[in-house]
């Protein structure tokens, strides 16, 4: 499954670390591209940032993988989106 993860601090700029040692830097407002889920799910430093509503994590549904995989700057693309948890509660 792929994510997107949207800063919603009103200013200033977000560094989230991800599991995969890479790291995403998002301005105020701004949606990161699709990322692998495995990226977010278990990651500590993400988990925190949420906690503190920081960040939100979103899953990108199917039907629109590919137009999110293909905007790199996070622009509106009419995508749906489902939280992390809800997809996780699914599973359960």
């Amino acid at each position: 499954m792929v994510v997107t993860i949207t800063n919603l601090q009103a200013t200033g700029p977000l560094t989230i670390p991800l599991a995969s040692g890479r790291a995403v830097r998002l301005g105020p407002g701004e949606r990161s591209p699709a990322l692998p889920d495995a990226d977010v799910i278990g990651n500590a430093k993400v988990d925190k940032l949420r906690s503190q509503r920081l960040i939100d994590v979103a899953a990108v549904s199917d039907a629109s993988q590919d137009s999110a995989a293909g905007n790199a700057h996070g622009g509106e693309t009419g995508k749906t989106h489902a939280t992390v948890d809800e997809r996780v509660m699914r599973h359960i």
